[in-house]
Order: C-alpha cells, then sequence, then structure tokens
C-alpha cells in the first residue's frame, strides 16, 4: 500500500523543517566557537598583561639603591675623621628601599641579591693622605687610597661587587688618615644589580695597607 501524496509532501517538508534546524544549529555552535575562541584569546591577552605587572611590581619592589655625601665641607680641614670611624654620610641624595641609615652611616641589605658599591673620596690640603675601606660584617672589601701629602686635593675611588642576605651590613670606615672633603668631594653609592635567595662566595682583602700620613 503506497503512501498517499498527501502523506508524502508531509514528511518532506517535516525531513526538510529538521534539516534547517539542523542547518541553523550548526550555525550557531560555529558562532558559540568563534566566541569562545575570541574569549580565550582575550583572557590569554589579559593573563599577559596581568603577568607583565606582576614582574614589573616584584622589580620595583625589590629596587634597592642609595647615594649620600656630607652635607658640610672645609676647604682645609675637610670631614675629620677618628680611627676606625665610620663615615657618616648625612646628606643623603637618594635612598630607595630605605637601606641607609644617616645617622650610624651604614647600609643594610633590605632585599637579598648582589649588589655594588661605589666610594670616592678626597684628600685634604692640610691632613696629608687618607685611607678609607668599604666594610662589609666587619670585613674589607676594597681599599680607596688618596695621596695628599705631595698632592693635595687627590681623589680615589674604588668599587666593589658583593653579595648580601637580608639584613647584612656595609659601611665605608677609617683605615689611615685623618680627614676627607666634604659635599660632593667624596660620596659613597650602592645599587642592587640583581635580586637572589643563593648567596655567592665573594672573597674579602685579607690585610690591608696602611699609607703614612707623615
Amino acid at each position: 500500500m503506497q503512501a498517499s501524496p498527501r502523506l508524502r509532501r508531509s514528511d518532506d517538508e517535516t525531513l526538510r523543517s529538521l534539516q534547517d534546524v539542523v542547518q541553523d544549529q550548526a550555525r550557531v555552535i560555529q558562532s558559540l566557537q568563534a566566541s569562545l575562541t575570541a574569549l580565550e584569546s582575550k583572557v590569554q591577552s589579559q593573563q599577559s598583561a596581568i603577568n607583565s605587572l606582576q614582574v614589573r611590581e616584584n622589580h620595583e619592589s625589590n629596587a634597592v639603591a642609595f647615594s649620600v655625601r656630607f652635607q658640610s665641607d672645609d676647604e682645609s680641614n675637610g670631614v675629620l675623621l677618628g680611627q676606625h670611624q665610620t663615615l657618616t654620610f648625612n646628606d643623603v641624595i637618594t635612598n630607595i628601599g630605605n637601606g641607609y641609615d644617616s645617622a650610624t652611616g651604614i647600609f643594610t641589605a633590605p632585599v637579598a641579591g648582589v649588589y655594588i658599591f661605589f666610594l670616592r673620596v678626597m684628600s685634604t690640603n692640610s691632613h696629608g693622605s687618607i685611607d678609607v675601606v668599604i666594610d662589609k660584617q666587619g670585613a674589607p672589601l676594597d681599599l680607596i687610597f688618596a695621596e695628599g701629602q705631595t698632592d693635595p686635593y687627590d681623589q680615589g675611588s674604588g668599587q666593589v661587587t658583593t653579595h648580601l642576605a637580608v639584613g647584612e651590613k656595609v659601611w665605608a670606615r677609617q683605615q689611615s688618615g685623618e680627614a676627607v672633603r666634604g659635599r660632593w668631594y667624596t660620596s659613597f653609592t650602592g645599587l642592587l644589580l640583581n635580586p637572589k635567595t643563593v648567596s655567592h662566595s665573594f672573597s674579602s682583602l685579607s690585610s690591608l695597607p696602611c699609607h703614612s700620613t707623615t
């Protein structure tokens, strides 16, 4: 028994309707997939921006630097120093990280890492030569000499790189001589080069020469 033409038309219409529904759903799925891809790309872009901000924030929070000198100066006498006295630079130009204490002249590392220190000294015309050392935890790292006997107002400078753990201290100390010039003639600077948690070994000076000032 054959189906009537009306019934066949009804089945064909139903089939076409179902096919249209399937095609519509396929287009919806494609649109959703495109939206999902765009959303994933946007999320990745935002995550990259967040990571970049975090790296920048971490870098800025680890920034440590100081630059100091003496506020006053006397052309003849300079700044008088006692035996093995710490140079208490009281004119703080920069102190990022607040590691330098102008009351004591001591820098205390707020962040562990590799630091570089620069020291420049000038002798006076009436107190002869001057030796100043950069000390780390009481051990000398470098010696700076300014010859003030035959060459008044001589200037010496030095730099040293070392690893510091959090809380370790560095300062400039008189080794021999009586005075240095103040103001911009004698200055001390330190900078964190690379934050690290693993300590590196840097040998200190086992013995220091002492230049005669007589």
